[in-house]
């Protein structure tokens, strides 16, 4: 892990922050990439410097916000209703 995170966080401060954190059981830790295979592009900026930005263009950060919203809040499951039983008549 130290190839990808560089820090002064020991493993027991790491335990110790979980501990205070209420329902962390309730959370799922996902990975998610904002690269050029989904919502960026090559450009370059005013001034001559290599930059990406967003593929619906420059200053347009909507389809990011809309990307990881997508990404991380799962789409509704439809459920399954039980069928209604037969009235009963007398």
């Amino acid at each position: 892990m130290k190839s990808y995170i560089t820090t002064d966080v020991t493993p027991l401060d790491v335990t110790n922050i979980l501990a205070l954190v209420p329902h962390k059981d309730d959370y799922k830790i996902i990975t998610l990439s904002i690269d050029l295979d989904n919502v960026l592009k090559y450009d370059y900026s005013e001034d001559g410097q290599y930059i990406l930005i967003p593929k619906t263009g420059a200053r347009d950060w909507q389809s990011i916000r809309d990307f990881i919203s997508k990404s991380i809040i799962p789409t509704p499951t439809p459920t399954t209703l039980p069928s209604p039983s037969p009235a009963l008549t007398e």
